[in-house]
This record gives C-alpha cells, sequence and structure tokens, in this order.
C-alpha cells in the first residue's frame, strides 16, 4: 500500500511538473534531484500509454496515420514511393486497395504503440544540433527530448480533441467559415504556438539562455516538431507496410 501512495504521488508530482512547469523536471534531473518524481523513461512510458487510452476513448488519434493518407498526402516525403509500393502489392496479390488499407489501418494502431518511442531520438537529433553552441550536451539534450515528447502525447490526448469538438461547433453554429485545408492550418498554427510557447520557457531553466536566443531557438525547435512527424510517419508506413 505504500507503495502505491508512493508511486501515485511522484505521478501527480511528475506531471505537474510536467505541464506547469517546462524545464525544472530536465533540470532537476539533471542537478540529482529526483526523489519524489518519475524517472524520464517511466514518465515517457505514462504518457504513452494515457496517449493511447485517451484516443480510444475520443477517437481522434494524430500518430495513426491511415494508408490512404500515406499515399495521397504530399506533404510527405514518402509518399511518391509509398504510392508505387502499394499499386506494385495490389497488382502481385491480385488484391484491391480497400483490402490492403483495411489491413493496413488495423496494423498500423499497433505498430504505432511501439513506434511512439522513436520520436524521442528523432527530437534529440534536432534538439542537439541547434543546442550544439549554447552548452548542450548529449544526455541533457536526450532528457530535454524525453520530457518533450511526454509533454507532446499529453496535449495530443488532451487537447487535440477539444481543439476539433471547439472547431466543430463554431463551424456548425456558423461562428466561423473555414474550408478543409484552413481548419488543418488552424489547428496547426495553435500546436505550433503551443510547443513554441513550452520550448520557450524550457529553453530559459534547462539552458540558462537569455530570452532573445530562447525565443529564436523555441521557434525552430517547434517547426522541428513538425519534421518529427514526417519522418515519423515514414517510419511508420514502412514498418507497418513490411509486415501486412
Amino acid at each position: 500500500m505504500t507503495s502505491i501512495i508512493e508511486l501515485d504521488g511522484k505521478f501527480w508530482k511528475s506531471f505537474k511538473y510536467l505541464v506547469a512547469r517546462p524545464g525544472v523536471l530536465t533540470r532537476d534531473y539533471l542537478l540529482g534531484r529526483r526523489i519524489g518524481v518519475l524517472s524520464p523513461f517511466r514518465i515517457l512510458l505514462t504518457s504513452k500509454i494515457f496517449y493511447f487510452l485517451m484516443i480510444s476513448i475520443f477517437a481522434q488519434s494524430i500518430l495513426t496515420t491511415p494508408l490512404r493518407t500515406h499515399v495521397t498526402a504530399y506533404n510527405f516525403l514518402h509518399q511518391p514511393l509509398a504510392k508505387k509500393m502499394v499499386d506494385e502489392r495490389i497488382k502481385d496479390r491480385s488484391s484491391s486497395f480497400e483490402t490492403i488499407e483495411g489491413k493496413f489501418d488495423e496494423m498500423s494502431e499497433k505498430q504505432a504503440k511501439t513506434l511512439t518511442f522513436i520520436m524521442v531520438p528523432l527530437l534529440f537529433v534536432f534538439v542537439t544540433v541547434l543546442m550544439h553552441f549554447f552548452g548542450g550536451d548529449g544526455l541533457k539534450n536526450l532528457i530535454f527530448a524525453t520530457h518533450f515528447v511526454c509533454f507532446m502525447l499529453i496535449v495530443l490526448a488532451l487537447v487535440v480533441p477539444v481543439i476539433h469538438v471547439g472547431l466543430k461547433l463554431l463551424v456548425q453554429h456558423g461562428a466561423v467559415h473555414l474550408q478543409a485545408g484552413h481548419r488543418e492550418l488552424l489547428f496547426s498554427s495553435i500546436l505550433f504556438f503551443i510547443y513554441g510557447l513550452y520550448f520557450y520557457f524550457a529553453i530559459k531553466c534547462v539552458y540558462s539562455l537569455e530570452w532573445k536566443r530562447a525565443f529564436i531557438l523555441s521557434i525552430l525547435l517547434a517547426f522541428s516538431v513538425y519534421w518529427v512527424f514526417i519522418l515519423y510517419r515514414m517510419l511508420l508506413f514502412f514498418t507497418t507496410f513490411s509486415v501486412i
């Protein structure tokens, strides 16, 4: 019973710091202040479980990309190759796109639950490059990237459904008129603002930079999250397609 209470206390304290005090968990971990909070890996694991639990309720997942998007989204680096591979699979197996699509989308959900972790090393690369001249080192950048991915999963689990519902209600009641493309742009802009704001305070806390440099780096890192998603979705396609 004592261990359960202790874990519960660590859980809430860790997530309170993660969401409300950007960079504090990273800074304290690097300084050896690790009592009373979860380790970076346990926070990441818990965040992932929380994310997939919430999307099972709201049915609104960004990390699970359907096959139809892979072969039609021109902003995906792998889109031409994905379309070619799907066309060849249809021809080789004398199958239909709908049949392959059903198998792919089902397997994609399972693959995403494992592949989510890959976003940490992907973001770590961007953080390392951008922080090379500002006191970044391997461990600091890795913990920084891990804690941000945890925060991102929480945002995707809680904020994204709220944004979708809010935009849907505004459109239904005629408050705004948004085309599909404009809706996605607004949605992405809101996430970009949230990530940029989080990066700004986290950078100041962990790397002790003055506000101008922290501001510029926060914008660059927020943009890097877009490429993390692009690379993640590319890996998701190839790992999923290889097993169906």
